[in-house]
């Protein structure tokens, strides 16, 4: 448990310096981390595009990138 946390740290740590806005990463580290109501919640307000239900590829609205 351990060591995948800290994989999960590394990954949030580095995910913005792949590209896009770190407020889209934050509001997608939080949707990934709560109940799916709260998460769609969150997603929509920040105008993501979500393409897979497990937010394996996510968009932003406004520029484009996202997770894999």
């Amino acid at each position: 448990m351990v060591q995948l946390t800290k994989m999960r740290e590394e990954f949030w740590d580095t995910a913005p310096h792949y590209g896009g806005r770190k407020e889209i990463w934050d509001a997608l580290r939080v949707a990934a981390e709560s109940e799916v109501s709260l998460a769609q919640a969150i997603v929509e307000s920040a105008a993501i595009i979500v393409s897979n239900t497990d937010l394996t590829l996510c968009y932003d609205e406004r520029v484009h990138v996202f997770m894999t």
